[in-house]
């Protein structure tokens, strides 16, 4: 479900689109973040901020991590099968996302799976002493 305490949590009613891009910004500027991984419901998201407003937070923390060289992996998925809005909105980001550069994925265990096997063979990760 939606953490209220979490400021990168859009899925509650708490986070406007412009802190969002605030506190992306921070988290991809943050010298411990080797990458950002993003969880979202898209049709949960779009029934709060829209169409445009779900579009623009995941493109300013795309945005924020290139700009910082760090990899963005987004889980994006859509419970509402039923709303053709919903189908396409999904369907359109992830397009869009990973033609951009992003890692997407459908679910929690094939991201985990894939970053996984990245860090295990990325030069850059180093596990905490």
């Amino acid at each position: 479900g939606a953490v209220v305490a979490n400021p990168l949590d859009i899925g509650t009613p708490l986070t406007l689109p412009q802190v969002f891009e605030e506190i992306a910004k921070a988290a991809a500027d943050d010298s411990s973040t080797d990458l950002v991984l993003f969880d979202l419901a898209v049709n949960f998201g779009r029934q709060l901020l829209g169409d445009e407003g779900v579009r623009s937070c995941l493109l300013a923390l795309l945005d924020a991590c290139t700009d910082q060289g760090k990899p963005c992996a987004l889980n994006l998925y859509n419970r509402a099968g039923d709303d053709p809005a919903s189908v396409f909105l999904h369907s359109s980001l992830r397009e869009e996302l990973a033609r951009r550069g992003a890692l997407v994925f459908d679910d929690l265990r094939s991201a985990f799976r894939s970053l996984g096997a990245y860090s295990a063979t990325s030069n850059s990760y180093q596990p905490p002493i």
